[in-house]
């Protein structure tokens, strides 16, 4: 039997610690059950295949397990107790406790009452049982502490075969889906019991497409057709809505067999459509081979179509993350760009400029303070560092535009990482305060260093400082180196007054301009360690904005990087071949194909 134990993707699953989520596991698959829609995670589907695979292996040499199923008041309990040619499952009983009875031969018969641990906790003949579960329901008793009831007859029907008598429809439902799940795993065949007054029933059909996810041999049972006439007005419909379904398709009065047993009426076989059916369950005894292969080959599609949805998702997060972070270093390089820009501008144009138009416009003592200021070494280091904190503010604003554009795209994307925002409480704020979530939000317009791309999911990663300085990289002074023209105007004061500069007004303006070049090329000696600076500002949030990125990747447990990633890839698709060649070594191609996971729940 194929090893499905070797899956990566299972491997992944199984090895999460509790509240570890998932790459794989958070994508559920929708079904529609009457108005109700849920959804079944991929966790569950692939241990609903390992339960299959669990149950075919433990079943092993045993004898073939038909599983009965319907819908209530399908007739399900009466067909059986005409197979067996006694009464053996009691109609009224099943239906009312909803438990599983079993039906197997025995010389010597008995009724075994099992609790859900699988002990047996009543051993009574038929007619005491009878009684007894009688006396209990109009007593109103909870069976729902009893697992399944053991029912031993000496019939030869049952000498090659075990019937599961189930309890009816309503028991197929997301509440007792592991107890409808063990007896469909455990079965070998499924016989569906349906009313024939009530074909095409919505909730039957969906039931139907349910347990036909299971893989298993299916045969269907149209009951309660009582005449020739009645096959006829149904047989069109029921070959045009079923004929893909089951492998066979039988009419039959259970009711009137039932009464051809008891009454000892000759011909009640053949009258009822039952020697046929008869027949049939003979011949499934001599077929174990057969359901293990079917089921087998059911069962390795369902897990090549999750591990091939699987495969798509992991890729397409996988060059989701990848365009993202390639777009953070292109933002990056774009920041970087438009800073050495700005910087020669300033310093070739602004700079210039705005000290050449305030030493013009000064006069007087105005005039002597300004010249006097750049003796000191700190004024020129004091004007960069002011254009550095102004353009790591502009750094920040552009990561926070960048920031807020990609997390609108990324509530649009199709990979949605659904992830809840946390709640916090307010109680006990003093009023007025921001809760947790409110103050994360007003970090993120502040240019927080928030996970881009995932949009509302700021509070849960906590702000970061919108603020970042990278200004002790600047020169601790910058010197400007002033020419011999200026020694007369700024190395004595006493030697020369500013009106004395102001008489002069050509000399004025070739001292200022020459004072201007030299702060102009004192700047430029230090531009490229401001130019650093900046880059290391917006390296800050390129770095942390990839980190957050990688760490949310990383909580659903899955690495994206390379050579992880490659490698995981490599024994997803060895694996994928490996089923590939499994399924068609079983060679089932013509038979039916259980509906797509898309449309329906498994089991």
């Amino acid at each position: 039997m194929f090893d499905i134990k070797s899956s990566p993707i299972r491997e992944n699953i199984n090895s999460l610690k509790e509240g570890q989520l998932s790459v794989f596991e958070d994508d559920g698959l929708e079904g529609e059950v009457g108005e109700n829609r849920r959804k079944l995670q991929v966790r569950t589907i692939l241990k609903d295949i390992e339960n299959m695979f669990g149950a075919m292996e433990s079943n092993q040499g045993q004898a073939v397990r038909i599983a009965v199923m319907g819908e209530v008041k399908a007739g399900k309990s009466t067909f059986v107790n005409v197979c067996v040619g006694k009464e053996v499952a009691y109609t009224d009983i099943l239906e009312a406790t909803a438990v599983v009875s079993e039906i197997s031969y025995s010389e010597e018969e008995y009724v075994h009452v099992l609790d859900l641990e699988g002990k047996v906790v009543m051993d009574i003949t038929h007619k005491e049982f009878l009684g007894w579960t009688e006396e209990q329901l109009e007593k109103g008793a909870d069976f729902s502490r009893y697992g399944k009831i053991e029912i031993g007859a000496g019939s030869n029907l049952l000498k090659d075969i075990i019937f599961v008598d189930t309890p009816g429809l309503l028991s197929v439902t997301a509440k007792n889906h592991d107890v409808t799940n063990r007896y469909v795993a455990q079965a070998d065949y499924i016989l569906w019991v349906i009313n024939s007054r009530n074909l095409g029933g919505e909730a039957v059909n969906d039931c139907i497409d349910k347990i036909r996810l299971s893989g298993k041999p299916m045969i269907g049972i149209i009951n309660k057709v009582d005449s020739p006439d009645e096959r006829r007005e149904i047989e069109e419909y029921v070959k045009k809505n079923y004929g893909n379904i089951f492998e066979e398709i039988f009419y039959v009065s259970s009711a009137n067999a039932w009464e051809g047993i008891t009454q000892n009426r000759a011909g009640w076989m053949e009258q009822t459509g039952f020697l046929k059916v008869l027949e049939c369950i003979g011949d499934l005894g001599e077929e174990k081979k057969h359901s293990v292969d079917q089921t087998q080959y059911y069962q390795l599609q369902r897990e090549r179509e999750v591990h091939l949805r699987m495969s798509e998702r992991i890729q397409k997060r996988k060059n989701y993350y990848d365009n993202e972070l390639a777009q953070f270093a292109s933002i990056n390089r774009m920041i970087k760009k438009a800073v050495h820009t700005e910087l020669e501008d300033w310093i070739q144009k602004e700079l210039y400029r705005d000290e050449r138009a305030n030493l013009m416009g000064a006069k007087g003592a105005q005039l002597e303070s300004l010249f006097g200021q750049y003796r000191d070494e700190g004024y020129l280091t004091d004007v960069i560092e002011h254009k550095y904190q102004e353009m790591a503010e502009f750094i920040s604003k552009k990561w926070e535009v960048i920031e807020n554009r990609l997390m609108v795209k990324a509530s649009q994307v199709l990979i949605d990482f659904q992830y809840d925002k946390p709640v916090y409480s307010q109680e006990g704020q003093e009023e007025g305060s921001l809760s947790q979530e409110e103050a994360a939000h007003t970090w993120i317009k502040r240019g927080a260093a928030v996970g881009v791309a995932f949009a509302g999911y700021a509070a849960w990663l906590g702000p970061a400082a919108a603020t970042v300085t990278f200004a002790s990289a600047l020169p601790a002074a910058v010197p400007i180196a002033i020419g011999v023209g200026l020694v007369g105007f700024l190395g004595d004061k006493n030697k020369i007054s500013a009106r004395k500069i102001e008489e002069d007004a050509r000399k004025k303006q070739e001292s200022i301009e020459d004072l201007c070049h030299a702060v102009v090329k004192a700047a430029t000696a230090c531009k490229k360690e401001l130019e650093d600076a900046l880059y290391a500002c917006t390296d800050h949030y390129f770095y942390e904005r990839c980190s957050l990125y990688k760490e949310k990747a990383g909580l659903f447990s899955f690495d994206f990087t390379e050579p992880s990633y490659g490698a995981f890839c490599k024994r997803l698709d060895e694996y994928l071949g490996s089923l590939d060649r499994e399924i068609a070594t079983l060679g089932y191609g013509d038979i039916p194909m259980p509906p797509r996971m898309e449309e329906t729940e498994g089991v």
